[in-house]
């Protein structure tokens, strides 16, 4: 994950020569930005490196941390900030387009993620669907692909995924007709407690990125008889949008 952000920084480097020169007087601007650790977070400390960037760019940010996801994006809509971090599958109900990164299998590698990041940043036609209703997705910060965690190593076959509980996000509807289309048994879990059902087996299968394993304590989850199973469902993002006429082109 580290590698990753490390990509993403360099990336933002690359990308402020795009960027003509900032104006004389800086606007003020907020933003909330997820990050489970809060302020000690990766993400929040790049997104600090990031604010300091914008200052450059004409737009002075004062940056509010949040450990939950789903406050920051309802803080975001009630006006409360003026662009919002969270994950591309949170932010989909400003726009369904960038959260469609996202998808099961569309992106399985990490060059994959970077070179989509990269022809979205050059290519207009793509770009154009990234703005809607007024918000618009301006950065795509890569968050590690996501793996299968079982609680039954013997599992190795889609059919054998009958009848077990599999976790899906509360706010993600897809991911239950997903689940259910294999014949598992969907259960409601959100970002705080997905981890800890599966440890006390509350669930049988997640998905999560491999930083979870430490962060959530997994191996308790996994014990003796559990495994991850070594193929990417899918490459998890956290995307900022912002409210277009607050920020500057």
């Amino acid at each position: 994950m580290n590698r990753s952000f490390t990509r993403f920084a360099a990336g933002i480097a690359a990308l402020a020569g795009l960027f003509v020169a900032a104006p004389a007087s800086a606007e003020s601007r907020t933003m909330c930005g997820y990050d489970p650790a809060g302020k000690s977070g990766e993400f929040f400390r790049l997104l600090n490196d990031y604010a300091l960037k914008a200052g450059e760019w004409g737009v002075n940010i004062e940056l509010k941390a949040y450990t939950d996801e789903e406050t920051a994006a309802k803080d975001y809509e009630a006006g409360q900030c003026d662009a919002v971090v969270a994950t591309g599958v949170r932010l989909q109900r400003f726009n369904n387009y960038p959260s469609t990164l996202e998808a099961i299998g569309a992106l399985p590698t990490y060059a994959s993620i970077q070179s989509m990041a990269k022809s979205l940043a050059k290519y207009e036609g793509m770009a154009k669907p990234l703005a809607k209703g007024g918000h618009e997705t301006v950065g795509i910060i890569p968050a590690g692909a996501v793996y299968l965690f079982v609680r039954d190593r013997s599992i190795d076959t889609v059919g054998e995924l009958a009848g077990k509980k599999f976790a899906a996000m509360d706010f993600d509807k897809a991911q239950a007709i997903m689940i259910e289309s294999v014949g598992a048994s969907p259960v409601s879990v959100s970002l705080t407690n997905f981890g800890s059902m599966f440890n006390n087996g509350s669930v049988d299968i997640i998905g999560a990125p491999a930083v979870a394993y430490d962060a959530l304590e997994l191996y308790k989850g996994l014990g003796d008889d559990g495994a991850i199973v070594n193929f990417s469902i899918i490459q998890l993002t956290a995307q900022i949008v912002a409210r277009h006429d607050r920020f500057p082109e």
